[in-house]
């Protein structure tokens, strides 16, 4: 394909959504009719305080881009829907003030699970001056993951204004879907109708007695927050460990106070820190006076209450207020990274006020205040930016005595919680994501979990309290997301999006669970001690580094903690179809996977951070034995990045970019499905949506599926349909792993026979098994010529992949990871393979373990095979056990409303999840499945 000369109607975008069918043409918008008539809207239970209708589609006046409709019943709804390819719409609205509502709401219905993703939008009027080209706006986010009607409520104090819009002028109404990423038409049958928008103000199921909050309360809840940072005397003057904690905070903040400058001119406090309009430079001057203040305020610290330590946090305080961030500030607006000016400058801010509180007097908190109330004086945004910036403006309330301030921010903090469908925010199958569509358990997720537990501490058995529903719900966040991603210790780097450096130590995550023991039931607590000491028993530096991390309100737990039995975690295999991400858990390996659809970002990389982060998620098998820290931050300075293990590539050399908008993969299929040990995953890869107006560089038409089956001793890996018309060799990298200190746990065996490796690549003809001490053996199904080289001399990399040559057309590979088997048991699986291969073509890839009784299936079309037929495309997986046949099912596209199975023979449905439904015909048994907007999950019955 000639990327220079492109169609005029092709559509640029981050991804397409159109099954499998890449870069649709513009042509191709709005083929087919809209459905003639619709379902009736269905009747929603809801306490409302008041409401407002902001739009009726009654009325006439309410046009422009929606075209008039009536459900079965005659009620009116508007249908958005333009063949001309006109992507916005926009109803005028009475100028009025918004902020006395709470939600905007309204029911739409999707002709078609498309996929399609755009906004709902309110606009104010436009100030060119002040936003030259675009009004100020707030945006919320839909995707069509579904069919039929779905209320939406969206919460006002999520909706993040943009050009410095504001909600009391609020002038339109409308829909957009302009954005590359949001070019909802180029996905055909993307048809929606609305009903009646309007303004609500809800009931809350957050309504505490805000009389019962007196003063006594606020002092402890400053008091405890307090205790958070410092501890209390209680516990650092009679532990020995939160002693020695103390000590250490003390010199550490005392490290700082030394370093400050204080002469008259000086251009700064501390370091190279000079520029007061850079949000970074700002930042370390305010983390600097909270690491006094730590200092000062820790029990126990050889610092406590020093009087000249406090005048001078004092004197940095008023100094930062002059020079970057009090009232000469606001009118100037922040420059640079808007974090740090709403969440890094702030947080510390808050901090370090809240531990010198008693030496405050209210009129100097306001003063010191009057740029944190200005940015954020209510959460906004979502899921672990929202906490931060709850974080702040909760805190500010509790400094200031604002009690109908301090609740307010509790209520609409609360909005992380629940589940979502779609965007940012935890899914039902555990899975995480932040920035729309990045995996983030391991970094956004982490800083989530660090903070929202404060909330809980803080304020429980007061008035304020969180409820225990919400207590169970983020314990159920972290065994159902967290823990199954830490091995031993180590957070999986396949869902840390761009926070790769370091060892991924799952310290944080612990540490800030601890903090939720006195709110745990005993299970919930018993689960979580056998889950620590498990990674204190596996993890040599977890168990070294963990005590001396342990807030001092948690050391009271440690000695408990380390009392108790080591948990065994059982073998698990699970699947994360929301997030595009697996995890398979064995007593002496892990393995991650990772891949990217239209719907999950291929990586991301901002703020400098990882840019040569191409390869994460195509594919990507990453698995960890003995060596822990195989994935740390090493992996990812030093290995080869156009080697990412698992993945099929071309080998185009790439350039580094800082590239934020190279996100989404091609393709729509993606999914798995897992039952215990077992599971199963396949995916659609292509490289054709790198469709933007200017060339990157290393665009490709490479097109290939991939299949991972997850069994009891290794995973098995199928790769077929690898078709490429590029002048450039395309690999499929086995591996890309870092080799040992020890000499003897770096023998490479080719069939048995050891290898001297090189830098240079070298070709091994008819290889059927490799060894390498470091994870064990890689079989190969059928004589397969290999390519091996180490990589780099100070960190040494053994890489080893197959190359398909320039422009293989439908080339495939079976290989199987068999972690821990020596020689001599890879030669044994090579002869008699216990995984058998029962199809590996574009259409069906599919295997089975014959010691298990599990057959796993990827039907990429509609289609039968081995007496199996699928009506949509599905992947599906079968054991035989004593109850009978037990099948495992999902939609891996998030396309379909429902599955229909045919099974050969008449069987009967004996068990089943809720959402099957059985019939007969023609001698064989159909299983309806019901996949609406379930997002990839797991659909499980039994047949006899």
């Amino acid at each position: 394909m000639d990327y220079t000369k492109r169609s005029p109607k092709s559509v640029f975008g981050y991804m397409n959504m159109s099954l499998s069918v890449p870069d649709p043409q513009a042509d191709e918008r709005f083929q087919g009719p809209a459905p003639a008539v619709i379902e009736d809207v269905p009747t929603l239970d809801r306490e409302l305080v008041r409401s407002l209708t902001l739009v009726d589609f009654s009325k006439p006046e309410t046009s422009g881009g929606i075209r008039l409709c009536r459900t079965e019943s005659g009620r009116p709804v508007g249908l958005w829907a333009d063949p001309n390819g006109y992507r916005n719409v926009f109803w005028p609205t009475v100028e009025q003030d918004f902020t006395p509502y709470t939600h905007l709401e309204f029911w739409m219905y999707s002709a078609h699970p498309t996929g399609a993703r755009f906004s709902f939008e309110l606009r104010g009027p436009w100030d060119a001056e002040k936003a030259p080209g675009e009004p100020p706006y707030f945006r919320f986010e839909i995707v069509l993951n579904y069919q039929g009607w779905k209320h939406f409520e969206i919460p006002l104090s999520t909706l993040d204004a943009h050009f410095g819009g504001k909600l009391e002028c609020v002038t339109h109404i409308g829909l957009h879907a302009t954005n590359w990423e949001n070019d909802m038409y180029a996905v055909r049958g993307s048809f929606v109708y609305f009903d009646t928008v309007e303004l609500t103000v809800r009931k809350s199921d957050y309504t505490p007695d805000e009389s019962l909050v007196t003063p006594r309360w606020l002092d402890i809840f400053r008091a405890r927050w307090q205790e958070s940072l410092v501890g209390n005397d209680a516990i650092n003057l009679t532990s020995p460990l939160a002693h020695e904690l103390a000590v250490a905070q003390g010199r550490h903040g005392a490290d700082r106070w030394k370093q400050m400058n204080k002469a008259p001119d000086a251009p700064c406090l501390w370091g190279e820190y000079t520029d007061m309009r850079e949000g970074h430079h700002v930042q370390m001057h305010t983390e600097g006076l909270f690491y006094m203040a730590r200092a000062w305020a820790t029990p126990g610290s050889e610092y406590y209450h020093n009087e000249e330590l406090l005048a001078d946090i004092n004197y940095g305080l008023d100094w930062i207020w002059e020079r970057g961030y009090g009232a000469n500030y606001i009118p100037l607006g922040p420059t640079g990274n808007w974090w740090q000016w709403s969440i890094g400058i702030p947080i510390a801010l808050v901090r370090c006020m809240i531990l010198i509180y008693d030496t405050l007097t209210p009129e100097r908190i306001k003063h010191l205040l009057v740029a944190v109330d200005h940015m954020d004086y209510y959460p906004r945004m979502t899921q672990a930016n929202r906490i931060w910036i709850a974080y702040c403006a909760i805190l500010a309330a509790l400094l200031e005595n604002d009690v109908p301030r301090l609740t307010e921010c509790i209520r609409r903090m609360q909005t992380v919680f629940g589940y979502v469908t779609y965007g940012d925010g935890f899914y039902e199958d555990g899975s995480f994501i932040q920035h729309t569509n990045s995996p983030y358990i391991g970094g956004y997720g982490s800083t989530y979990l660090s903070e929202i537990v404060n909330f809980f501490y803080v304020f429980r058995e007061s008035p304020l309290a969180l409820s225990q529903s919400r207590v169970d719900e983020l314990f159920h966040y972290f065994f159902s997301a967290f823990s199954p991603f830490m091995y031993k210790g180590v957070m999986l780097k396949s869902v840390c999006g761009r926070n790769l450096l370091g060892d991924g130590l799952s310290i944080l995550q612990i540490t800030s669970m601890m903090k939720m023991v006195p709110l745990a039931t005993e299970e919930q607590r018993s689960k979580l001690f056998a889950l620590v000491r498990e990674y204190c028993e596996s993890n040599d530096r977890f168990r070294e580094k963990f005590p001396r991390q342990l807030p001092f309100i948690c050391v009271p737990y440690y000695e408990a903690l380390m009392a108790t039995h080591p948990g065994r975690v059982e073998p698990f295999t699970r699947i994360y179809g929301a997030m595009d991400r697996g995890v398979s858990r064995h007593d002496e390996y892990c393995a991650s996977l990772a891949y990217s659809t239209s719907r999950i970002a291929r990586y991301e990389s901002i703020n400098g951070q990882n840019q040569t982060g191409w390869y994460q998620a195509e594919g990507s098998l990453c698995v960890v034995k003995d060596d822990l820290y195989a994935y740390d931050g090493d992996f990812y300075r030093y290995s080869d990045p156009h080697r990412f293990p698992g993945t099929t590539v071309t080998d185009v050399v790439r350039e580094p970019h800082c590239c934020v908008f190279l996100t989404c993969g091609t393709y729509a299929y993606g999914g798995g499905v897992d039952s215990g040990v077992h599971g199963f995953a396949a995916t659609h890869i292509g490289y054709r949506a790198f469709n933007f107006p200017w060339l990157l560089g290393f665009e490709s038409d490479l097109d290939l599926r991939k299949a991972w089956f997850f069994f009891d001793s290794g995973i098995l890996c199928m790769n077929a349909g690898i078709t490429c018309t590029d002048d450039h060799k395309v690999l499929t990298v086995i591996d890309n792993r870092k080799l040992s200190a020890d000499a003897e746990r770096n023998r490479i065996l080719f069939d048995g026979t050891e290898q001297a490796l090189t830098g240079e690549d070298t070709v091994y003809g008819s290889v059927h098994t490799v060894y390498n001490p470091e994870l064990g053996s890689y079989v190969f199904y059928g004589a397969t010529p290999v390519v091996a080289r180490v990589q780099g001399e100070e960190h040494p990399f053994f890489e080893l992949y197959v190359d398909h040559g320039e422009k293989p057309v439908d080339a495939s590979l079976v290989y199987a990871i068999l972690p821990g088997a020596d020689a001599s048991k890879s030669a044994e699986f090579a002869k008699n393979p216990t995984v058998r291969v029962l199809s590996n073509t574009p259409s069906v890839m599919a295997a089975e373990d014959t010691v298990a009784g599990v057959k796993a299936y990827a039907f990429f079309e509609a289609g039968a095979f081995d007496g199996i037929s699928v009506s949509t495309p599905a992947t599906l997986m079968t054991k035989t056990a004593e109850a009978g046949l037990e099948v495992s099912v999902s939609d891996p596209t998030h396309y379909e409303t429902e599955l229909v199975l045919r099974f050969a023979g008449r069987h009967r449905l004996v068990a089943d999840d809720g959402s099957v439904s059985a019939s007969y015909e023609d001698g064989e048994t159909v299983l309806t499945v019901c996949v609406n907007g379930t997002v990839g999950k797991t659909h499980r019955f039994t047949l006899s």
